[in-house]
């Protein structure tokens, strides 16, 4: 695009096309400081490294351990109700021993 058509445009309609490209690749400050946080906690990353990290990158890194977690989290529960369930089985075979009561129980002569 050179200058002259420019002037034949509609200067705000240019730079409004302009400023929408342009926050099409804005960040909010407080979305930038949760993946940060996570990246830097969770996934033991250096600040270093994050600060050369294009924003695309840290966000699929974040989806990513998202999605890990939630496979990590399903599992987890899987097991612990196949262990409940077991333990339950095993719990109902097994005969408790009944104790007995004060009534029944003499202290001996000495």
């Amino acid at each position: 695009m050179n200058w002259n058509s420019l002037n034949t445009l509609n200067k705000e309609s240019f730079f409004e096309k302009w400023e929408n490209i342009i926050k099409m690749f804005q960040i909010s400050l407080e979305n930038w400081f949760e993946v940060e946080y996570v990246l830097l906690k969770h996934l033991r990353l250096q600040p270093s490294e994050l600060d050369r990290m294009e924003f695309y990158r840290a966000e699929l890194l974040i989806e990513n351990f998202k999605k890990y977690s939630e496979k990590e989290r399903e599992a987890q529960k899987d097991q612990e109700k196949e262990y409940n369930q077991k333990f339950s089985d095993l719990k109902s075979g097994i005969k408790m021993p009944s104790i007995p009561t004060s009534g029944s129980f003499k202290m001996p002569k000495i």
